[in-house]
């Protein structure tokens, strides 16, 4: 099973957070994140490319009202419901949320 963990801050934060958002069904979505590709014309027409490697993770507060709850992606981690659409990769058990810059922040459980 994919876990998922929480520092006290982490947990401190994400229960403000929640407690602040007025939605139905508020938790947490962790997601990976790809990279971001675009590309542009030089003025000779010549194509140029601009790639961002963002962090290989995210996560966001908000509500899940339309994922019903039996939907197997859901699941409860001291009270937060939490969505994970993700596929586990090979030797990933998880992930850890911590807080880094007064953001919350993602990482991998690797075996």
């Amino acid at each position: 099973m994919f876990e998922v963990r929480f520092t006290s801050e982490a947990r401190e934060v994400i229960g403000r957070a929640i407690a602040n958002h007025d939605g139905p069904k508020v938790g947490l979505m962790i997601h990976r994140q790809g990279l971001i590709g675009e590309i542009t014309r030089s003025a000779n027409g010549l194509p140029t490319w601009s790639v961002e490697h963002r962090y290989p993770w995210a996560i966001q507060i908000g509500s899940n009202e339309t994922i019903p709850d039996d939907d197997e992606t859901i699941v409860l981690v001291d009270g937060i419901r939490i969505w994970l659409p993700i596929i586990p990769r090979q030797g990933e058990l998880g992930v850890i949320v911590t807080v880094r810059e007064s953001q919350l922040h993602v990482e991998a459980i690797i075996d």
